[in-house]
Protein backbone atom coordinates (compact mmCIF):
# COMPACT_ATOMS: atom_id res chain seq x y z
CA UNK A 1 0.00 0.00 0.00
CA UNK A 2 1.35 3.40 -0.94
CA UNK A 3 1.95 5.79 1.98
CA UNK A 4 -0.98 8.17 2.50
CA UNK A 5 -3.50 6.13 0.45
CA UNK A 6 -6.29 3.76 1.47
CA UNK A 7 -7.28 0.76 -0.61
CA UNK A 8 -10.59 1.38 -2.35
CA UNK A 9 -13.19 -1.00 -3.73
CA UNK A 10 -15.61 0.44 -6.27
CA UNK A 11 -17.85 -2.62 -6.61
CA UNK A 12 -20.64 -0.92 -4.65
CA UNK A 13 -20.97 1.88 -7.24
CA UNK A 14 -20.69 4.51 -4.52
CA UNK A 15 -21.43 8.03 -5.58
CA UNK A 16 -19.67 11.06 -4.09
CA UNK A 17 -21.63 13.71 -2.24
CA UNK A 18 -18.90 16.02 -1.00
CA UNK A 19 -15.25 16.60 -1.76
CA UNK A 20 -12.89 17.88 0.93
CA UNK A 21 -9.45 19.26 0.14
CA UNK A 22 -6.86 18.23 2.68
CA UNK A 23 -3.17 18.81 3.26
CA UNK A 24 -0.43 17.70 0.85
CA UNK A 25 -2.71 17.83 -2.17
CA UNK A 26 -4.84 14.85 -1.06
CA UNK A 27 -8.58 14.72 -1.44
CA UNK A 28 -11.10 13.12 0.89
CA UNK A 29 -14.49 12.34 -0.64
CA UNK A 30 -17.49 11.54 1.52
CA UNK A 31 -19.39 8.63 0.02
CA UNK A 32 -22.90 7.38 0.88
CA UNK A 33 -23.90 3.78 0.31
CA UNK A 34 -27.12 3.07 -1.62
CA UNK A 35 -30.16 2.97 0.66
CA UNK A 36 -30.99 -0.61 -0.35
CA UNK A 37 -27.83 -1.82 1.32
CA UNK A 38 -28.40 -2.22 5.04
CA UNK A 39 -25.14 -1.26 6.67
CA UNK A 40 -24.39 -0.10 10.17
CA UNK A 41 -21.97 2.45 8.80
CA UNK A 42 -23.39 4.50 5.94
CA UNK A 43 -20.52 6.89 5.36
CA UNK A 44 -16.98 6.24 4.27
CA UNK A 45 -14.17 8.68 3.88
CA UNK A 46 -11.91 7.58 1.08
CA UNK A 47 -8.57 9.06 0.11
CA UNK A 48 -8.73 9.08 -3.67
CA UNK A 49 -5.50 10.72 -4.77
CA UNK A 50 -3.81 13.97 -5.48
CA UNK A 51 -5.66 17.19 -6.17
CA UNK A 52 -5.33 16.91 -9.95
CA UNK A 53 -7.75 13.96 -9.93
CA UNK A 54 -10.37 15.68 -7.79
CA UNK A 55 -12.45 17.43 -10.48
CA UNK A 56 -13.23 14.23 -12.44
CA UNK A 57 -14.23 12.23 -9.40
CA UNK A 58 -16.14 15.01 -7.69
CA UNK A 59 -18.64 15.50 -10.55
CA UNK A 60 -19.84 11.92 -10.24
CA UNK A 61 -18.05 10.19 -13.11
CA UNK A 62 -17.36 6.50 -12.59
CA UNK A 63 -13.89 6.04 -11.09
CA UNK A 64 -11.46 3.31 -12.05
CA UNK A 65 -12.70 -0.17 -11.16
CA UNK A 66 -9.63 -1.52 -9.41
CA UNK A 67 -6.65 -0.30 -7.48
CA UNK A 68 -3.33 -1.54 -8.82
CA UNK A 69 -0.39 -1.03 -6.50
CA UNK A 70 3.02 -0.87 -8.14
CA UNK A 71 5.55 -1.90 -5.54
CA UNK A 72 8.89 -0.13 -5.64
CA UNK A 73 11.84 -0.28 -3.27
CA UNK A 74 12.61 2.82 -1.24
CA UNK A 75 15.15 4.85 -3.19
CA UNK A 76 16.63 8.34 -3.19
CA UNK A 77 13.92 11.01 -3.31
CA UNK A 78 11.20 8.41 -2.73
CA UNK A 79 8.15 8.01 -5.01
CA UNK A 80 8.14 11.71 -5.80
CA UNK A 81 11.48 11.26 -7.55
CA UNK A 82 9.88 9.12 -10.27
CA UNK A 83 8.55 12.07 -12.29
CA UNK A 84 7.39 10.97 -15.73
CA UNK A 85 4.88 11.04 -18.57
CA UNK A 86 2.54 8.67 -20.42
CA UNK A 87 1.69 8.28 -24.12
CA UNK A 88 -0.62 5.90 -25.95
CA UNK A 89 0.92 4.56 -29.17
CA UNK A 90 -0.80 3.34 -32.34
CA UNK A 91 -1.29 -0.28 -31.29
CA UNK A 92 -3.22 0.89 -28.21
CA UNK A 93 -0.41 0.23 -25.76
CA UNK A 94 0.70 2.82 -23.20
CA UNK A 95 4.33 3.73 -22.74
CA UNK A 96 5.43 5.27 -19.47
CA UNK A 97 8.76 7.11 -19.20
CA UNK A 98 10.01 8.14 -15.77
CA UNK A 99 13.13 9.04 -13.79
CA UNK A 100 15.13 6.47 -11.87
CA UNK A 101 17.98 7.80 -9.75
CA UNK A 102 21.26 5.98 -9.14
CA UNK A 103 24.02 4.58 -11.34
CA UNK A 104 21.78 1.86 -12.82
CA UNK A 105 18.91 4.26 -13.51
CA UNK A 106 18.18 6.99 -16.00
CA UNK A 107 15.14 7.75 -18.12
CA UNK A 108 13.27 4.46 -17.82
CA UNK A 109 10.43 3.07 -19.94
CA UNK A 110 7.64 0.59 -19.21
CA UNK A 111 4.84 -0.59 -21.49
CA UNK A 112 1.29 -1.73 -20.83
CA UNK A 113 -0.85 -3.60 -23.37
CA UNK A 114 -3.94 -3.81 -21.15
CA UNK A 115 -4.74 -0.18 -20.39
CA UNK A 116 -2.42 0.03 -17.41
CA UNK A 117 -3.49 -3.08 -15.50
CA UNK A 118 -0.09 -4.73 -15.94
CA UNK A 119 3.28 -3.34 -16.97
CA UNK A 120 6.39 -4.74 -18.58
CA UNK A 121 9.72 -4.98 -16.81
CA UNK A 122 11.34 -1.52 -16.99
CA UNK A 123 14.23 -0.89 -19.34
CA UNK A 124 16.69 1.98 -19.55
CA UNK A 125 15.96 4.35 -22.41
CA UNK A 126 18.55 7.02 -21.51
CA UNK A 127 21.17 5.79 -18.99
CA UNK A 128 22.40 8.14 -16.30
CA UNK A 129 25.82 9.68 -17.05
CA UNK A 130 28.65 7.46 -15.88
CA UNK A 131 30.98 8.42 -13.07
CA UNK A 132 32.92 10.61 -12.60
CA UNK A 133 30.17 12.72 -14.17
CA UNK A 134 28.00 14.32 -11.46
CA UNK A 135 24.91 15.22 -13.48
CA UNK A 136 21.75 13.22 -14.08
CA UNK A 137 18.86 12.98 -16.52
CA UNK A 138 15.39 13.72 -15.09
CA UNK A 139 11.82 14.80 -15.87
CA UNK A 140 10.87 13.16 -19.19
CA UNK A 141 8.03 14.47 -21.36
CA UNK A 142 6.41 12.66 -24.30
CA UNK A 143 4.53 14.17 -27.24
CA UNK A 144 3.25 12.97 -30.61
CA UNK A 145 3.88 15.76 -33.11
CA UNK A 146 2.17 16.77 -36.35
CA UNK A 147 4.31 14.53 -38.60
CA UNK A 148 3.36 11.54 -36.40
CA UNK A 149 6.77 11.14 -34.79
CA UNK A 150 7.20 10.98 -31.01
CA UNK A 151 9.33 13.46 -29.07
CA UNK A 152 11.00 12.66 -25.76
CA UNK A 153 12.36 15.66 -23.84
CA UNK A 154 14.22 15.59 -20.52
CA UNK A 155 16.55 17.65 -18.35
CA UNK A 156 20.23 17.25 -17.59
CA UNK A 157 21.03 18.77 -14.19
CA UNK A 158 24.05 18.96 -11.91
CA UNK A 159 21.99 20.22 -8.94
CA UNK A 160 22.94 20.72 -6.08
CA UNK A 161 26.29 21.85 -7.50
CA UNK A 162 26.48 25.66 -7.55
CA UNK A 163 25.83 27.80 -9.43
CA UNK A 164 22.83 25.66 -10.40
CA UNK A 165 23.07 24.26 -13.91
CA UNK A 166 20.51 22.48 -16.12
CA UNK A 167 19.79 22.03 -19.82
CA UNK A 168 16.93 20.42 -21.79
CA UNK A 169 17.56 17.73 -24.42
CA UNK A 170 15.29 15.83 -26.76
CA UNK A 171 15.22 12.66 -28.85
CA UNK A 172 12.72 11.58 -31.49
CA UNK A 173 11.27 8.30 -32.69
CA UNK A 174 9.68 7.46 -36.06
CA UNK A 175 8.78 3.86 -35.14
CA UNK A 176 6.50 4.20 -32.10
CA UNK A 177 9.33 4.26 -29.59
CA UNK A 178 11.20 1.20 -30.80
CA UNK A 179 14.29 3.26 -31.63
CA UNK A 180 15.34 6.83 -30.85
CA UNK A 181 17.73 9.36 -32.34
CA UNK A 182 20.74 10.69 -30.48
CA UNK A 183 19.98 13.48 -28.03
CA UNK A 184 19.92 17.06 -29.27
CA UNK A 185 19.80 20.33 -27.34
CA UNK A 186 16.67 22.43 -26.81
CA UNK A 187 18.10 25.12 -24.50
CA UNK A 188 21.63 26.33 -25.35
CA UNK A 189 21.56 28.99 -22.62
CA UNK A 190 23.64 29.54 -19.49
CA UNK A 191 22.36 28.83 -16.00
CA UNK A 192 19.54 26.71 -14.66
CA UNK A 193 16.79 26.22 -17.26
CA UNK A 194 14.27 23.41 -16.81
CA UNK A 195 11.29 21.94 -18.67
CA UNK A 196 9.67 19.66 -16.11
CA UNK A 197 7.98 16.37 -16.94
CA UNK A 198 4.73 16.46 -18.94
CA UNK A 199 5.29 20.05 -20.08
CA UNK A 200 5.19 19.56 -23.87
CA UNK A 201 1.99 20.17 -25.83
CA UNK A 202 0.87 21.07 -29.37
CA UNK A 203 -1.31 23.98 -30.43
CA UNK A 204 -4.16 23.53 -32.89
CA UNK A 205 -1.91 24.70 -35.73
CA UNK A 206 0.86 22.24 -34.84
CA UNK A 207 3.25 24.59 -33.04
CA UNK A 208 4.95 22.80 -30.14
CA UNK A 209 5.21 24.54 -26.78
CA UNK A 210 7.69 23.54 -24.08
CA UNK A 211 6.94 25.48 -20.88
CA UNK A 212 10.10 26.32 -18.96
CA UNK A 213 11.40 27.92 -15.80
CA UNK A 214 14.72 29.67 -15.30
CA UNK A 215 16.48 30.61 -12.08
CA UNK A 216 16.92 34.27 -12.83
CA UNK A 217 17.75 35.25 -9.24
CA UNK A 218 20.01 33.76 -6.56
CA UNK A 219 21.70 31.29 -8.95
CA UNK A 220 23.57 29.49 -6.18
CA UNK A 221 21.00 29.27 -3.37
CA UNK A 222 17.31 29.10 -2.43
CA UNK A 223 16.35 26.12 -4.58
CA UNK A 224 12.61 26.98 -4.59
CA UNK A 225 12.88 30.71 -5.16
CA UNK A 226 14.02 33.20 -7.79
CA UNK A 227 12.37 31.54 -10.81
CA UNK A 228 10.77 33.17 -13.85
CA UNK A 229 8.58 31.52 -16.48
CA UNK A 230 8.66 31.46 -20.29
CA UNK A 231 8.53 28.86 -23.06
CA UNK A 232 10.32 27.45 -26.07
CA UNK A 233 8.37 26.87 -29.27
CA UNK A 234 8.95 24.94 -32.48
CA UNK A 235 7.22 25.21 -35.86
CA UNK A 236 9.10 22.34 -37.56
CA UNK A 237 8.03 19.32 -35.50
CA UNK A 238 10.63 19.93 -32.83
CA UNK A 239 13.77 20.13 -34.97
CA UNK A 240 14.52 23.73 -33.97
CA UNK A 241 13.49 25.68 -30.90
CA UNK A 242 13.06 29.39 -30.11
CA UNK A 243 12.58 31.10 -26.73
CA UNK A 244 9.86 33.58 -25.80
CA UNK A 245 10.88 37.20 -26.30
CA UNK A 246 10.13 38.02 -22.66
CA UNK A 247 9.75 36.20 -19.35
CA UNK A 248 7.05 36.19 -16.69
CA UNK A 249 8.94 37.76 -13.80
CA UNK A 250 7.13 38.42 -10.54
CA UNK A 251 10.23 38.11 -8.42
CA UNK A 252 11.82 41.44 -9.28
CA UNK A 253 8.88 43.48 -8.03
CA UNK A 254 7.08 41.18 -5.58
CA UNK A 255 9.55 38.41 -4.64
CA UNK A 256 7.12 35.82 -6.02
CA UNK A 257 8.57 32.88 -7.95
CA UNK A 258 7.10 31.36 -11.13
CA UNK A 259 7.99 27.73 -10.53
CA UNK A 260 7.32 24.58 -12.57
CA UNK A 261 5.01 26.46 -14.93
CA UNK A 262 2.61 24.81 -17.37
CA UNK A 263 0.28 26.24 -20.01
CA UNK A 264 -2.91 25.54 -21.94
CA UNK A 265 -4.41 26.80 -25.21
CA UNK A 266 -7.73 28.58 -24.53
CA UNK A 267 -10.80 28.60 -26.79
CA UNK A 268 -10.06 32.14 -27.95
CA UNK A 269 -6.57 31.16 -29.14
CA UNK A 270 -4.62 32.68 -26.26
CA UNK A 271 -2.25 30.66 -24.13
CA UNK A 272 -2.56 30.75 -20.37
CA UNK A 273 0.53 29.98 -18.31
CA UNK A 274 0.00 28.96 -14.69
CA UNK A 275 2.56 28.14 -12.04
CA UNK A 276 2.95 27.27 -8.39
CA UNK A 277 4.72 29.51 -5.92
CA UNK A 278 5.88 29.42 -2.30
CA UNK A 279 3.94 32.62 -1.61
CA UNK A 280 0.57 31.12 -0.74
CA UNK A 281 -1.10 31.38 -4.18
CA UNK A 282 -0.53 30.31 -7.80
CA UNK A 283 0.14 32.79 -10.62
CA UNK A 284 -0.80 33.10 -14.29
CA UNK A 285 0.05 35.00 -17.45
CA UNK A 286 -1.29 35.10 -21.01
CA UNK A 287 0.11 35.05 -24.54
CA UNK A 288 -1.77 36.41 -27.57
CA UNK A 289 0.89 35.34 -30.11
CA UNK A 290 1.24 31.60 -29.51
CA UNK A 291 3.92 31.84 -26.86
CA UNK A 292 6.22 34.42 -28.43
CA UNK A 293 5.46 37.07 -25.79
CA UNK A 294 3.74 36.94 -22.40
CA UNK A 295 1.71 39.37 -20.33
CA UNK A 296 2.74 40.55 -16.92
CA UNK A 297 2.10 37.79 -14.40
CA UNK A 298 -0.66 38.07 -11.84
CA UNK A 299 -1.65 36.19 -8.68
CA UNK A 300 -4.62 33.82 -8.75
CA UNK A 301 -6.54 34.50 -5.53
Amino acid sequence: MLPGFLEVSHKNQLKPTQTLRLEDGLVATQLKRPAKEKRTMNIQIVMIGILLFAPTFAIGETPIEDVHIVKKPKVARGYRGNNGDLLQIKDGSIIFCYTEYGESGGIMVKKSADKGKTWSVPSVLVPQPRLPAKGRYVHPSLLRVKNDEILLAYNYSTHPATPYYAKVFYRRSADEGQTWTEQLLVTPYPGYTLVHNDKLFSLKDGRIIAVAEQKEYMPSSHDHSGYVGFCFYSDDNGHSWHPSKNKVDLYKSRKVEVQEADAVELKDGRLMMFARTYSGFPVRAYSKDRGETWSKGEPIK
